[in-house]
């Protein structure tokens, strides 16, 4: 965040001081941003006469470049006593202010930037952003919400991603989850990698998910789902016996609900009851004879004793009712090779890497392949690859592990 608004620093000064070369000056480092403010009409409507001292533009943009906020709002102040108020000098001081964290300096020379330029859309925005970082929020949102509906040229993408992440935080505050929910899933689309919406739509939904559970608890505590859930969420901290309790619980409750002999199944082969696992995978079949993962995890039991035969029918069972199921493919890939048929191995294996591209057993089937095929350089590549997803695998494993993601308190 730091680094997006120092290029956004950097960018609000160009935007009055670039419009002409001047000797001496260098582009804007950033080009994100670069034009922001040009188009706003009546900034660029004056020479700037800022123009008079370049010796202190030049100084000024080597503060914005090297983050020195401290001589970057010392010029400012220099050049406004030199030619008096002006609403960009107002806005670029403000923006340097809101930098540095001095929230009610930055504050008021937006303000004093707005009263000269009304409705100037970057100074709008940063007001919002300043004063929501002083607990402001009521006036803040308002601003940060027209900022980001704004059609205004001035307001580029860069610009509404922070804003958006700051007022889906102030929603998700005042509990107006769905809100938060909206603004987070427009900005990732545009952005589906960045940490900051990542990290704060994380605890939206974590949010939202302790709501619904606890609404559920409250509501319907003897229901199966109820018992499920708590369950699965017993699984996932590892407690196992609390959460096989759990789950023949959901089981009296109704006896035909859904997936129960299944997670059961999982229990038993965790604790290496291979019998008692094939049961409730059985169980779950004669149930619900359309559960994919059921005839999967029995395919995947035969193949580990030897019986080929029953794997792949079981394998194709699977396909049948879930045709996307990656683990599936990989499991035909698998007994293609036993019978020594790499054609056949490769077409799904390379479906299951098309199905999902960071599936590692399928990248080691692969390479195996091709070196059956006799293509060495090929085989190579995916054997590289799959070491690569090996250990970025362990990493995020270790990493899990150690953070107890989603076991925390509240951020």
């Amino acid at each position: 965040m730091i680094e997006d608004l120092r290029r956004i620093g950097m960018h609000v000064y160009f935007l009055d001081v670039s419009a002409k070369a001047r000797p001496g000056t260098s582009p804007c480092p950033t080009v994100l941003l670069v034009a922001v403010l040009l188009i706003v009409p009546g900034i660029m409507a004056q020479p700037s006469a800022a123009q008079k001292d370049a010796a202190l533009h030049n100084d000024v943009q080597r503060a914005l470049q090297q983050g020195d906020y401290d001589r970057a709002i010392v010029i400012y102040r220099q050049l406004i006593r030199l030619e008096g108020n002006s609403a960009p000098l107002l806005l670029q001081l403000g923006v340097a202010e809101y930098q540095k964290g001095d929230y009610e300096s930055a504050a008021e020379s937006l303000h004093a930037s707005l009263r000269m330029q009304p409705h100037l859309a970057v100074a709008e925005a940063f007001l919002g952003l300043s004063e929501a970082a002083r607990g402001n929020s009521d006036r803040s949102m308002p601003l940060l919400e027209k900022t980001l509906a704004s059609r205004d040229a001035s307001v580029d993408q860069e610009l509404k991603r922070i804003i958006g992440a700051r007022l889906g935080q102030l929603y998700t505050d005042r509990g107006r989850l769905r809100d938060a929910e909206a603004i987070y899933m427009s900005l990732l689309k545009a952005n589906p990698h960045d940490p900051q919406l990542l990290y704060q739509s994380f605890w939206l939904y974590m949010s939202m998910g302790r709501m619904a559970m606890d609404t559920l608890v409250r509501e319907a505590p003897n229901s199966y789902r109820t018992h499920k859930l708590i369950g699965l969420l017993l699984l996932e901290k590892g407690n196992y016996t609390g959460a096989a309790d759990r789950f023949r619980q959901a089981l009296r409750e109704d006896p035909a609900a859904p997936g129960l002999h299944y997670e059961l199944g999982i229990l038993a082969l965790r604790a290496n009851d291979k019998d008692g696992a094939a049961q409730e995978f059985t169980e779950e079949l004669r149930l619900h004879p359309t559960h994919a993962q059921s005839y999967y995890q029995l395919a995947e039991q035969r193949d580990r004793d030897g019986k080929v035969d029953e794997a792949w029918e079981l394998y194709g069972k699977a396909l049948q009712f879930e045709p996307d199921f990656a683990d599936a493919q990989v499991g035909k890939c698998r007994i293609s090779l036993i019978r020594n048929q790499p054609n056949e191995a490769l077409n799904y294996c390379s479906e299951a890497v098309s199905l999902a591209p960071a599936d590692r057993p399928a990248h080691y089937l692969l390479a195996r392949i091709y070196r059956a095929l006799g293509q060495t350089d090929k085989a190579n590549a995916e054997l590289a690859l799959f070491q690569k997803l090996q250990k970025q695998a362990t990493e995020q494993l270790d990493f899990l592990t150690e953070a107890q993601i989603g076991v925390g308190s509240e951020h």
